[in-house]
């Protein structure tokens, strides 16, 4: 396969994060902000990001948190609520 102006040595030595972690870090970043917000069952996030399945997506949330979607969505949603109470305390 021929280099692209975007694959070759020079892209790499200018941006030197690999396509695949990125693209991982990126889903699983935009997935943290879907947990955030609630409501949307874990199947629908993982689709909606572009795992096949709720099991792959779970996996690798937990290899790059280390803590699994359900603990990182039920601290989420502890530390908003703890932060609008301290916001309406005078």
């Amino acid at each position: 396969m021929p280099h692209t102006p975007h694959s070759g040595p020079l892209a790499h030595a200018l941006h030197p994060v690999r396509a695949l972690p990125y693209l991982t870090r990126w889903r699983l970043t935009l997935a943290c902000s879907a947990l955030k917000a609630g409501g949307e069952r874990l199947a629908a996030i993982a689709r909606q990001i572009g795992y096949d399945s709720a099991m792959a997506f779970s996996l690798a949330f937990r290899r790059m948190y280390g803590v699994s979607h359900g603990r990182y969505r039920i601290k989420s949603r502890v530390a908003r609520d703890s932060d609008a109470v301290n916001v309406a305390e005078p």
